[in-house]
This record gives structure tokens, sequence and C-alpha cells, in this order.
């Protein structure tokens, strides 16, 4: 259940619908997390050649995750549109290289 929009997100992680870690999920840090296949990334998604080592990152500011592109080859995408920077929302779905995730945010 999540709140509305503008409340604070208290617990927030990612669950990968499809690619090469299909069914892992990955809670996210109250600061920044990296996401990409470089095994020194927060959220390491090994395996698709799709997407660049250090490929995006979520911050938490003022209780709402902000998405970045960090210049990487293939994009971004946010529910299907190619984004510099985003803000999340519960439900929201990513793409990184092959990758699809989905955006999870518990809030009161």
């Amino acid at each position: 259940m999540s709140g509305p929009v503008g409340a604070e997100c208290l617990v927030a992680w990612l669950v990968v619908a499809s690619g090469p870690a299909r069914g892992r999920d990955f809670r996210l840090p109250g600061g920044t997390a990296r996401l990409g296949h470089d095994p020194a990334c927060d959220v390491c998604l090994a395996g698709d050649t799709y997407m660049s080592g250090c490929h995006a990152e979520i911050s938490f500011r003022g209780g709402l995750h902000e998405l970045r592109d960090l210049g990487s080859t293939n994009g971004t995408y946010v529910n299907e549109s190619r984004v510099g920077e985003a803000v999340l929302r519960d439900g929201d779905r990513v793409r990184l290289g092959t990758t699809q995730l989905v955006f999870k945010c518990f809030s009161l």
C-alpha cells in the first residue's frame, strides 16, 4: 500500500521484472544508490550487455526518490519515456539496457 503523491516514502525497493536478474529485488538506501552492471554498484545488474557499468543513480531527497541517468550509452527510461532525470512514484517501470525494474515505495 502506498500513500498519496508527495507523502514521504518510508521504504523503497526495486524489483527486477525482466532481464538476467529477473526475480531479484533490491532495497534502496536512504542516500544515493548507483545502478549498473559494475560489481561496485549498489544495485549490480550483471549480465545485461546493453547496460552501462554505472548506468544511473537513485537519490533519496526530501522524501522523494530521484532517478538520474549517468551518461549511459543506451539511455534510461521511466514508463517507456527516455529521461535524464525523473522523480519516481510507486509502480513506475524503469528500463536500463534490456532490464525492466519496478520501483516500489511504501508511504504512510
